[in-house]
């Protein structure tokens, strides 16, 4: 059976100055991705410019580099309407800072052979953060996969397309929001819980990327990144009771997240 071909989906607004770091890993991976969509959320920098720029490189690759303009600024709209434009079996969500390893693809191809999996999450080490900091993002998902609140994180995740379908995507995510009170946007908790009901989510600590560690796009203070953490956990507490309120109490099944990765490990190939 050939693996699943994978579209990787990413949000962009004003990502001028990482948007191509971002893009170059999907040139090199030692599996092809059948194609990136990007979203612009209404870009006033170079952003577009610099997405074009590569085009022709991944055309030369056979690799689609698809760029969609949706000025609704909100970056769940855009993410939902990149979801809709991918044409893979398979969507690859990351951030537009997100850096890839050079077997990202190679790895979600190796745990959709698995035709339960419905959604699968990797590790992250933030560029901007030292290490204590990445050491607790590090042991995060296996802590939460334990006390059953784990969820992937938008920056570094993927998706069989359609299980989104089936478990109905991110359809009723904004009355979620107000019935849960949340004050953060968790899409990602929010569509992980979804996925469930369509099959297993997974932890792979071998899906590995690099990211930057920002509040509403600026560098985070001190003060600002422990109410972030705090705030996180209530958030994924709130989620799950709403979904088990609401008769969907499956919980996460991350049997491949028992492998312990130090978090200081690099990725294998930087750009």
């Amino acid at each position: 059976m050939p693996p699943p071909q994978v579209s990787i989906v990413i949000s962009v607004y004003n990502e001028s100055e990482v948007i191509q770091d971002c893009l170059r890993p999907f040139l090199w991976q030692t599996r092809r991705p059948l194609e990136v969509v990007l979203v612009d959320n209404g870009s006033t920098d170079d952003t577009r410019k610099k997405i074009l720029a590569l085009e022709p490189a991944f055309r030369e690759r056979g690799i689609g580099l698809r760029l969609f303009s949706y000025g609704d600024r909100y970056y769940v709209a855009a993410r939902i309407h990149g979801y809709a434009q991918a044409r893979g079996h398979v969507i690859g969500l990351i951030d537009a800072d997100t850096i890839v390893a050079d077997d990202w693809i190679e790895q979600v191809e190796k745990t959709f052979a698995d035709a339960d999996v419905a959604g699968t999450g990797g590790g992250i080490r933030f560029r901007n953060r030292g290490r204590f900091f990445n050491w607790l993002t590090h042991y995060f998902p296996r802590v939460t996969r334990r006390l059953g609140l784990y969820t992937f994180w938008g920056l570094n995740c993927a998706f069989r397309k359609h299980a989104y379908d089936e478990s109905g995507g991110l359809d009723g995510y904004e009355e979620m929001r107000v019935t849960a009170r949340l004050r953060t946007i968790q899409d990602d908790t929010y569509l992980c819980r979804q996925l469930m009901q369509a099959g297993r989510v997974v932890f792979n600590p071998a899906l590995q990327g690099t990211a930057l560690f920002r509040i509403q796009g600026r560098e985070p203070t001190t003060p600002q990144i422990l109410h972030r953490i705090g705030r996180e956990l209530v958030t994924l507490w709130k989620i799950r009771s709403y979904f088990a309120r609401n008769g969907h109490a499956r919980p996460a099944t991350c049997d491949n997240g028992v492998a312990a990765v130090p978090a200081e490990t690099g990725l294998r190939r930087q750009p």
